[in-house]
This record gives C-alpha cells, structure tokens and sequence, in this order.
C-alpha cells in the first residue's frame, strides 16, 4: 500500500503535535510555519519543515503542496489570503483538504 503524503500548514502546539504522531504512521509529513520553527520534536523526526505564509504565498516551494492530505491548522483571519490558498491547493493534486480553525 502506498504510504500517504500529509502536509500540514501551522506548526503551533496543535500542528507539532499532530505531525509528529503522523509521523510515526508514514515517513512523508511536511509542515510549515510563517518563519523558522526550532522545535526540537520536529528535529527528531522526519518531517520536513517548511517556511510558509499565506499573506504571501508567491515565493512558496512546490514540494509541501505535493501531498495526498492538506491539514490547514492556521486561524482564518484574512478570507482573501484563504481564497488565494485555495486557487494554489485547486492547482495541485491534493485528494483531500481537512481544515482545523
């Protein structure tokens, strides 16, 4: 069976925690925060961490939005940021998208 490709956008207390117990069920976790997270749980696994905003999502790697499961752990603050997250998430081939606000 092909393992699942999970990303998650947040990397608050909820977002660690939930990738770092994915990670122990498949080997293909990214997760993102808008800068540079130095949780050492995450340094301990092999989730790949990525720096993402989406107040600005034109300088976002492709890879993270690569994925089979999008879980979108951030507060919806902004509609027109989440509008534009949801044209990038239509591009690609992502099978199922589970927001957590």
């Amino acid at each position: 069976m092909k393992e699942l490709k999970i990303s998650i956008i947040g990397s608050g207390w909820l977002g660690a925690r939930l990738g770092y117990d994915l990670s122990l069920i498949t080997s293909y976790i990214n997760i993102s925060s808008r800068t540079f997270n130095n949780n050492n749980d995450l340094k301990q696994t092999n989730i790949k961490q990525y720096i993402l905003d989406i107040d600005n999502l034109k300088n976002y790697n492709l890879d993270f939005f690569d994925c089979d499961i999008l879980i979108i752990n951030i507060p919806s603050k902004n509609i027109k940021d989440f509008e534009n997250l949801i044209k990038h998430i239509q591009r690609n081939n992502i099978k199922k998208v589970i927001f957590i606000s």
